[in-house]
């Protein structure tokens, strides 16, 4: 059986105030009229919706109220939920829209070809924004970099945590530890959790158990979703996004956690030689997934970038 799992390595088979005044005002329109409200555990109020790309839905949530932040799920193969822990320190300040691409949480298996990052921009238009600011981790981390080479007039901020970046050449040594996840995947899903949970570097918080069974969890659902992807139907971008880095003008915060592999850190340091209005945080005790292992951490190094780029 064939899995497309978003990990973030590689594919697993597969200031203008007016402008951002308008963006707020359509948020705040919007959410009188989504289509269902909830609150999570930690009594955030959120508003949930599903909008169509074809035949497929795409599944999205709102909560908070100020500047709208759009970010995609995926990384690590984990759907929404691992933003958890982060939102609703976030929503204080800022709209938080979190959508899951086709493919992983609520969101349906692509049923015709289709492109995430099409996705993403018809998620913005249909939220009617015209500037917003970006957050993605891993596989995330990838499409929002993509996104704003593509769209660089709504972009007014870009965070990426540890980004997947295509044809970006590993060492030996790193490619083979990405085959033995596959290898592991191959041979079913309690193989492959075990393996992305034993590794050191992409979940090294064994003391924190409660996290690491989220993680698996979540993890898990969507290996079992995985299942029923096809990977042909995507759409590969037009131009290898390893190439125009350059062009990146958006303000950019790049985050990797302090106990990410190696060579996580290597690719994290060559788009910051190439994004010149980019600048790194290091995350302290936590590994790949660092906005779960040390959420503080996480805020603490990106809540000081968002302030200064919305003041």
């Amino acid at each position: 059986m064939r899995h497309s799992l978003r990990l973030g390595f590689r594919a697993f088979n597969l200031p203008h105030l007016r402008v951002i005044l308008i963006g707020w005002l359509a948020v705040a329109l919007l959410l009188l009229s989504i289509i269902s409200s909830n609150a999570n555990a930690s009594g955030l109020d959120k508003k949930t919706g599903f909008f169509k790309s074809g035949p497929d839905q795409i599944y999205y949530e709102l909560s908070g109220n100020g500047p709208p932040l759009v970010i995609p799920s995926g990384g690590s193969g984990m759907d929404l939920r691992q933003w958890d822990a982060v939102v609703p320190a976030l929503s204080k300040d800022y709209t938080i829209i979190l959508f899951d691409p086709r493919g992983i949480g609520k969101s349906d298996n692509p049923t015709v070809k289709y492109s995430d990052l099409q996705d993403m921009n018809d998620l913005v238009n249909h939220l009617g924004l015209n500037k917003v600011g970006l957050i993605g981790l891993s596989s995330s981390g990838g499409l929002v970099l993509e996104f704003t080479v593509r769209y660089p007039e709504k972009v007014a901020a870009l965070v990426a945590s540890a980004p997947f970046l295509p044809t970006f050449e590993f060492s030996n040594e790193m490619n083979a530890r990405l085959n033995r996840f596959n290898q592991a995947a191959g041979k079913g899903k309690s193989a492959f959790l075990d393996s992305m949970m034993d590794d050191p570097h992409f979940f090294p918080a064994p003391l924190n158990r409660s996290i690491r069974l989220s993680a698996r969890k979540n993890m898990g659902g969507n290996f079992d979703k995985g299942a029923d992807f096809n990977p042909t139907l995507v759409i590969p971008v037009e131009q290898p996004l390893i190439g125009q880095l350059a062009t990146v003008q958006s303000p950019t915060l790049l985050l990797v956690g302090e106990l990410d592999h190696p060579e996580v850190h290597r690719r994290n340091k060559y788009i910051l030689s190439k994004i010149r209005s980019s600048k790194e945080v290091v995350i302290v005790d936590a590994g790949h997934n660092s906005q779960l292992e040390n959420p503080a951490g996480f805020l603490a190094a990106l809540t000081p970038f968002l302030a200064e780029v919305f003041r």
